[in-house]
């Protein structure tokens, strides 16, 4: 029987509800996962539209040498002394940063992009540039600057290539390049737009140009890129697996409960139930803990926090402990990692369980509706697409 000898003191910030207490120590992570700042995003309906960044990220190079400007042009022949046998490419800078963090991360959470389409209509042809040049190729690229050496930078990944011009209308399916950049974690997308070829040496521009009003200025707006975001279905979502160790407080004098191995495991299996619905798999081991004399005392008191150095610092496991009375609350939860149930509770003891794990996967009280987990004092299981979406995210800030 594994014996845990605590010390812990603990005074931070204490929610105090009428029938469940939820602390969170100074030490834990801050809830906030992402800025979000956004340069030109804006939501419609399931759509983000996101435009380019129209300024020193973005211009024009010769493909043959270095150089550099602020239009943003694809073709050859740009102008007069420009040589007949090279041509231009441009490049283009998108801010992700309005799209919901973990939106890309289909296997963590509910979100999902279901399509992302790079868009202008914006464009000027001058000349026969996909007769005599081939297709409009689109690359993603890496940079931190927009300078005159990306003239020969090798591209990331090929997108799409475009064959024409219909309708005045640009478009591009940037899906995959989308999915790619949050989940390496980039707050940019980048892409290289050139012809296949970069001249046919005839001397005359054929060129497709990008722009509103003036050739040589780059503004936000020109491109585009909507992206649609869609909802996982819980029944599809991958699941996700978290240790847990449930502690039957035994041998601890007041602090014992009366539960036995078997009980709780037929209580957790109906706590589990709820967490289904959420695609979070708890992988359980039931054991008997023992508290020395001053954690029973501490804990008679209301010090709950001192049973929270039974977890080594470096626990990667979630930990409930059932212990015989909390002096009011059905359950207790301590970020990041440990959580106390009663014996005796006003709702059912495998919702308060699973209520207060919840809180352990970044999920506060709610007031909408008393059908919800996370509402106070009543038998409600539950969660909504918005907290499946926070507590898997947060195993993933946890690294469960």
């Amino acid at each position: 029987m594994p014996k845990y000898f605590l010390k812990l003191s603990v005074a931070v910030l204490i929610g105090l509800g009428a029938l469940g207490i939820f602390l969170f120590f100074s030490g834990a992570k801050d809830g906030k996962l992402s800025d979000g700042v956004s340069l030109g995003g804006e939501k419609s309906g399931d759509s983000i539209v996101i435009n380019n960044q129209g300024g020193s990220m973005e211009g024009h190079t010769p493909r043959g040498f270095k150089g550099m400007g602020t239009g943003l042009f694809a073709g050859d022949n740009l102008n007069p002394n420009f040589p007949s046998d090279d041509g231009v490419q441009l490049f283009l800078t998108l801010d992700l940063g309005s799209i919901p963090t973990g939106a890309s991360v289909t296997e963590r959470t509910g979100f999902r992009i279901v399509s992302a389409t790079l868009r202008s209509r914006n464009v000027h042809i001058q000349g026969s540039p996909f007769k005599n040049l081939g297709e409009l190729k689109v690359e993603t690229v890496t940079y931190d600057t927009f300078s005159s050496a990306l003239w020969n930078i090798k591209p990331d990944s090929f997108v799409c290539a475009v064959t024409d011009i219909m309708d005045d209308t640009f478009e591009c399916d940037v899906t995959s390049a989308i999915q790619q950049a949050l989940e390496n974690g980039s707050r940019f997308a980048q892409f290289r737009i050139n012809f296949e070829k970069a001249s046919n040496s005839d001397g005359q521009p054929d060129l497709v140009m990008f722009y509103k009003t003036n050739s040589n200025t780059n503004e936000s707006g020109i491109f585009q890129i909507e992206v649609k975001i869609g909802k996982k279905e819980a029944s599809s979502l991958d699941a996700i697996h978290i240790p847990l160790v449930l502690h039957l407080v035994k041998m601890s004098g007041a602090a014992d409960t009366r539960r036995q191995s078997s009980a709780v495991q037929d209580l957790f299996k109906k706590s589990q139930a709820i967490w289904n619905s959420a695609g979070i798999v708890f992988d359980v081991s039931i054991v008997e803990t023992v508290l020395d004399d001053d954690t029973q005392k501490a804990l008679l008191e209301g010090n709950f926090g001192t049973i929270y150095k039974v977890l080594p610092v470096d626990s990667k496991t979630l930990h409930v402990f059932f212990v015989k009375t909390l002096a009011g609350p059905n359950g207790i939860a301590i970020a990041p990692a440990l959580a106390l149930v009663a014996d005796e509770t006003t709702v059912n003891d495998f919702r308060a369980t699973a209520h207060e794990i919840g809180h352990l996967l970044g999920l506060s009280h709610t007031d909408a509706s008393e059908e919800r987990l996370l509402f106070r004092g009543v038998n409600g299981t539950k969660l909504t697409q918005e907290e499946v979406n926070i507590a898997r995210l947060q195993v993933a800030r946890l690294n469960l």
